[in-house]
């Protein structure tokens, strides 16, 4: 059986229908501030698994609010895969129904037998007395004389059932196979002397246990000396100038220069010029003057 929501109305605090849902598989943990309702939401259960309809115990009577009004509790269950609503109100108009969608599946009476057989009171040996343990009793004395007969009669038919489970699993073929199957199992790990198996899994794990091991001492040595270091350079650069690092002018981007002019070409020589002139000036002097003739 499998819990799914449950719903208050008339009970306690809770004058106005309240649901608790979202229950999953495995543990679940319902925590709220002091005084929010969660222990009326554990009574209201015990009282809608355990009470009958039709009963007038203290017990009931505590659950009625102060306003008045019939306690009605209401529970989403699921049991062999399908889903059921179990419901009770007390007091005033007391009715039990147990509903599968919206097909009765039994009523009154036949709804508190159909209910009982989830559950199995302890008056009836079920260990409900012990799964089931109601806020403030921590002790097998504690509680009415009722309850502690109930708490007292789970527990010893508890320990019967594990005590008889522990002998059949002792003996016999059962206890056989058990051994056969652990021995398979620890014989992929270590040999016969109890080392790890070369190859193994086991052996395996180990190695590679020893590999990280070493690999983190190595770093670990690394980065001791890389602290130490830092820690002496920056001693040095706070007692002394020689150990500052000077400080290096960052390098021109590129295309931040304008290219300059081109390079001017070199100016001639003064002698240099000077001779192919004197030799144009003799040319042309030559040219205008006409030649002697010789004398006879």
């Amino acid at each position: 059986m499998k819990l799914l929501s449950v719903t208050l109305s008339d009970v306690r605090r809770f004058a106005r229908p309240v649901t608790v849902q979202g229950f999953g598989p495995g543990l679940n943990v319902l925590s709220a501030p002091n005084e929010d309702g969660k222990s009326t939401l554990f009574d209201a259960l015990q009282a809608l698994f355990f009470i009958p309809h039709r009963s007038r115990a203290k017990e009931i009577s505590a659950l009625r609010p102060h306003a008045g009004g019939a306690p009605l509790v209401s529970a989403e269950i699921e049991d062999d895969g399908r889903r059921y609503r179990l419901t009770k109100r007390w007091l005033s108009r007391p009715l039990a129904e147990v509903h599968e969608g919206t097909r009765l599946v039994a009523k009154g009476e036949a709804a508190e037998e159909w209910i009982s057989a989830l559950t199995q009171s302890p008056e009836e040996g079920g260990p409900a007395g012990l799964l089931w343990v109601r806020q403030g009793l921590v002790a097998l004395d504690q509680g009415e004389k009722r309850e502690q007969d109930h708490a007292h009669r789970a527990r010893r038919d508890l320990l019967s059932s594990v005590a008889g489970e522990v002998e059949a699993l002792t003996g016999g073929r059962r206890m056989e196979r058990a051994l056969a199957q652990t021995e398979a199992a620890l014989s992929e790990l270590v040999t016969a002397s109890g080392k790890p198996k070369a190859g193994g899994p086991l052996k395996a794990a180990e190695d590679e246990i020893a590999e990280l091991s070493a690999r983190r001492e190595t770093l670990a040595s690394t980065a001791e000396a890389l602290e130490q270091a830092i820690a002496t350079r920056r001693r040095c650069a706070a007692s002394s100038p020689i150990c500052r690092t000077p400080r290096r002018k960052p390098p021109a981007r590129r295309g931040s220069q304008r290219p300059g002019p081109p390079p001017r070409p070199p100016a001639p020589s003064p002698s240099a010029s000077a001779a192919p002139r004197s030799r144009s000036r003799r040319s042309r002097l030559a040219a205008t003057v006409p030649p002697r003739r010789p004398r006879p």
